[in-house]
């Protein structure tokens, strides 16, 4: 069984590489959804706001978003508006 490591610096690197293979990225972004600190939800919400990104990624960005804020209860609606569409999708 293989462990899920104790701290996302290798999925956030990977996500963060324009450089990598979408398919990569998007498996990354939804990885993420399984921590809470802080700089994820930094980098998955920036994500989640790029325009420039693909809908894929930011549909998975948001969703793992959702999920750590749903978990935390820390829905910030005014900070919903800022997401792209694909994003903003799992709020309403």
């Amino acid at each position: 069984m293989t462990r899920k490591p104790l701290q996302p610096e290798g999925l956030l690197s990977v996500l963060m590489d324009r450089t990598a293979a979408l398919g990569d990225r998007i498996d990354a972004a939804m990885d993420l959804s399984g921590f809470d600190q802080t700089e994820v939800e930094r980098v998955l919400y920036s994500v989640a706001c790029d325009s420039s990104v693909d809908d894929d990624l930011i549909d998975a960005a948001g969703e793992s978003l959702w999920e750590i804020w749903l978990r935390n209860d820390k829905l910030d609606m005014a900070r919903v508006q800022l997401l792209q569409p694909a994003a903003r999708k799992f709020f309403v």
